[in-house]
């Protein structure tokens, strides 16, 4: 007899696939002490039908005494251990199961554990070389018996120890039993005509279900949209006066100072003056020409200022007037400002206010020339205005935080010099002065989301009943500043607008409009009724539906605009 040996965790599918490969007609399968295979009535009915289906004698060798009551259960001779083989097996002398009949005439096998156990120990051994012996009728009987019962828990458990088989009434049996199994009957699937038309029932409204809110639609619409400008005046007011033109605002200023060094760009001629004298004579008229002192006397394009008060005399003339002999006077003069280029030799002279004819011949010296760089106003001016933007950003930023989400508009700054000082004189020969600056910067702030309503109730008034507005993203209004009152407490701002007028839709109402409509049929009525210059319809699933779902819900309605100017549209604006 050829052994197989089992893993402990071996599946009964393993075990067979074992049996059916081996080519030997005797087989003895070892089984380990802790596997559980033999735990299972029904994995012994398997290994015993395995064993009558191949023609082959399996023997199953373990030391499980409850193991070699259930395989006698099935027919399957048990051994202890290899070397046992071929002597009486552990389960050829268990009694077979005494049938007792309950009281509501079910038949129950019992078993006695003691008493299987005590004619295992008393069987004498046999000799190693004798034959397997072979189950009893009796035995062969109970286990095909037995084959077809299933052991079930008794119906009112006994406390007391079971005693001798014989003796022990019904009311007392045993833990293992097993009552008779009934007749099998052949099972006929058949399914009942009022379960069917349920079946059909609970189909059909899938059916409804699906076909209702499984489609979805999403229509796009596309209207014209007129364009509308317009310039809103508004006045930012911190006391309101309840107008439809006026917002509230804020009264805000931030005063700022600062000192700043500047360099001096000025330069001056600081070297001495040429002087000289001229003689002067009038060859115009017959009258004398007072002059003052520092009378301007202008010579080769260089000014000269008299030194004294004085009076060039009446001209004289002969030879019918075409001959000047006027006499002359001697005049001190000296250049206006210092410089080589004032010396000049036997240059004519002119005065300023007077004829040409009037005129004096002379020269000059004595000038030099010295450059030095002075603090001019031009300086003092661009440090100003430099210092002063500084300034204006610093309060500017002050007051955008001062508003906390109110609205500062750039041109709106009211910027006041409270102070200028530096601490040069304009004309001192210096490379740099210092400035101080002191500025006051006052506005008024605005709610951005008033003006913006106030915008928007200027342009509906031009729209129509079934019309509403649309402002783009990209259109919004441009604020610029006009003038403050003359107590700063209200600021005048020009608003210019653009919006447009487009159809009002209601999306409810167009899906209710063309739920359970074709494609074409629903692109009708939404260009027919309401106007729409084109049409896109998207159903899904597309590729069984050919309607627009049922139920208006499932519509899902988007329109957008164009925009339209002289009746011709040109490009798109944004929609809902």
């Amino acid at each position: 007899m050829e052994p197989i040996y089992l893993e402990s965790d071996e599946e009964i599918t393993s075990i067979i696939d074992k049996i059916k490969a081996n080519s030997s007609g005797k087989l003895a399968v070892v089984i380990p002490k802790n596997s559980t295979i033999l735990q299972s009535l029904v994995n012994l009915k398997l290994l015993a039908r395995e064993a009558k289906s191949s023609g082959k004698e399996i023997t199953l060798i373990s030391t499980n005494k409850i193991a070699a009551k259930l395989a006698s259960q099935v027919g399957l001779s048990v051994y202890p251990s290899l070397g046992t083989l071929g002597q009486p097996s552990a389960n050829s002398d268990i009694p077979s199961p005494e049938v007792v009949t309950l009281p509501d005439g079910t038949k129950v096998n019992r078993y006695n554990p003691d008493k299987s156990e005590a004619v295992i120990q008393q069987t004498p051994p046999s000799p190693p070389d004798a034959a397997p012996t072979e189950p009893t009728q009796s035995s062969a009987v109970s286990a095909e018996q037995s084959s077809e019962e299933k052991p079930e828990p008794p119906e009112s458990p006994s406390n007391s120890e079971t005693g001798s088989s014989e003796n022990v009434p019904v009311s007392s049996l045993p833990p293992i039993i097993a009552r008779g199994r009934t007749q099998k009957t052949r099972f006929e699937f058949k399914l009942p005509l009022r379960s069917l038309l349920a079946a059909l029932a609970i189909l059909l409204f899938g059916l409804v279900i699906l076909f209702l809110f499984l489609p979805k639609a999403t229509v796009t619409l596309t209207f014209p949209a007129k364009e509308i400008d317009k310039t809103v005046v508004l006045q930012a007011r911190t006391i309101p006066d309840g107008k439809e033109t006026t917002i509230t605002g804020s009264l805000l200023a931030s005063s700022q100072q600062s000192t700043q060094q500047f360099a001096a760009t000025g330069k001056k001629d600081v070297g001495t003056k040429s002087s000289g004298t001229i003689s002067a004579r009038n060859c115009e008229d017959s009258n004398p020409h007072s002059l003052s002192a520092g009378s301007k006397v202008v010579g080769s394009g260089k000014t000269f200022l008299t030194n004294n008060a004085v009076t060039i005399p009446a001209g004289t003339f002969s030879g019918g007037g075409s001959v000047c002999t006027s006499s002359s006077v001697n005049i001190a003069i000296t250049a206006e400002q210092a410089g080589e280029g004032y010396n000049l030799s036997n240059a004519t002279f002119t005065f300023a206010g007077l004829s040409s004819r009037i005129s004096g011949v002379g020269s000059t010296s004595g000038g030099t020339t010295k450059v030095v760089t002075v603090l001019s106003q031009e300086d003092v001016d661009a440090a100003v205005e430099k210092l002063k933007v500084q300034l204006t950003d610093l309060a500017t930023a002050d007051l955008t935080e001062k508003a906390a989400g109110q609205a500062i508009i750039e041109g709106g700054l009211n910027v006041a010099v409270k102070k200028q000082e530096t601490d040069k004189a304009v004309g001192a020969e210096t490379e740099s002065a210092n400035l101080t600056i002191e500025v006051e910067v006052t506005t008024i702030a605005y709610v951005p989301e008033e003006l913006q309503r106030k915008v928007e109730q200027a342009l509906s008034a031009e729209l129509e009943e079934t019309e509403q507005l649309i402002i783009p993203e990209d259109s919004q209004p441009s604020i610029s500043f006009k003038e403050f009152s003359e107590d700063k407490t209200v600021m005048t701002l020009e608003v210019a607008a653009k919006g447009f007028a487009a159809p009002m839709i209601d999306k409810k109402e167009v899906a209710r409009k063309i739920n359970n409509l074709t494609s074409e049929s629903a692109e009708e009525i939404l260009k027919s009724e309401y106007g729409a210059s084109e049409v896109s319809v998207q159903i899904n699933p597309n590729w069984w539906l050919k309607r627009l779902p049922m139920l208006s819900g499932a519509i899902s309605i988007e329109y957008g605009f164009v925009r339209q100017s002289n009746g011709e549209s040109t490009d798109e604006i944004s929609g809902t």
